[in-house]
């Protein structure tokens, strides 16, 4: 097995921005992937937060099957349209013993920074535009895109850090590995590609089988080579003399598996 690694050099400088940021903070968001929560968790970021508030945050719960929620975690989708309400309702919440502190100084409206932290491509951006209700961020589906630490003012009681993604530095597992690809948190270019479609397309069998027999039409039984073989006759991916392109199959079925065009997954449930 091929050991995934991507804990770039802008990662290092990032994270040491964050470290000296985090004396001014109040609370830290841990943006997570609704998909895979333990996964996209980055121990080193939740850390970090140490006497700080700490709260978890999943994204694309719109793509998640919530069948078994954390209780931990608050799910949500940024295309929701009370997302921001919410938001701000849970982190006055979470600071309500400071806001109580103040008012009995006579601030009736503490400001307050909040920094928001995660994977990269985990959807911290597309979370400060929605909470600012504008575009202030630039968003695009592909790790790496924040590179430095920005300060922005949401509403007159928080201004948000967005931070960039910060990649885990030692991955416990291929299979870990395996799930931040499929949600999209490593550049697939460094992901070993039949082994992450190996693993994705035994989960689907296994835990959301008839959804992935209905999508593909397919009734025999199941085999990885073999489902492989159908996919690619089936749409008829061909090298010359009518050899089976599995590299392109491959690419196909990751690509489907990435944007959930299946089934709404949760990619840690329990064997």
């Amino acid at each position: 097995m091929q050991k995934i690694n991507w804990f770039i050099g802008h990662m290092a400088k990032s994270l040491k921005q964050i470290q000296s940021e985090i004396k001014g903070i109040d609370l830290i968001i841990q943006v997570l992937d609704a998909r895979a929560i333990q996964s996209s968790t980055n121990q080193e970021l939740v850390n970090l937060a140490k006497d700080r508030i700490l709260v978890n945050v999943a994204l694309k719960s719109d793509l998640a099957d919530l069948t078994d929620k954390k209780s931990n975690v608050y799910y949500f989708d940024v295309k929701q349209k009370n997302l921001s309400t919410e938001i701000n309702k849970i982190l006055k919440n979470a600071l309500k013993s400071k806001i109580e502190r103040y008012k009995a100084k006579g601030l009736v409206n503490p400001h307050f920074y909040v920094m928001i932290v995660g994977l990269p491509n985990i959807g911290k951006s597309s979370l400060i535009n929605a909470l600012a209700k504008k575009c202030r961020v630039q968003v695009e589906n592909r790790p790496g895109v924040t590179r430095k630490v920005h300060l922005i003012k949401i509403d007159k009681n928080f201004s948000v850090y967005d931070t960039p993604g910060i990649f885990i530095k030692n991955i416990d597992s291929n299979q870990t590995g395996y799930i931040l690809g499929l949600i999209g948190a490593i550049d697939e270019k460094v992901l070993p590609l039949m082994d992450v479609t190996e693993f994705a397309t035994n989960y689907l069998f296994k835990h959301y089988e008839q959804q992935i027999r209905k999508y593909f039409s397919y009734d025999k039984e199941y085999n990885f080579f073999n489902f492989v073989n159908f996919v690619a006759q089936k749409n008829c991916f061909l090298l010359k003399k009518e050899e089976l392109d599995l590299e392109r199959t491959y690419k196909y079925l990751f690509k489907l598996y990435k944007e959930n065009k299946i089934v709404k997954v949760d990619y840690e449930k329990e064997n």
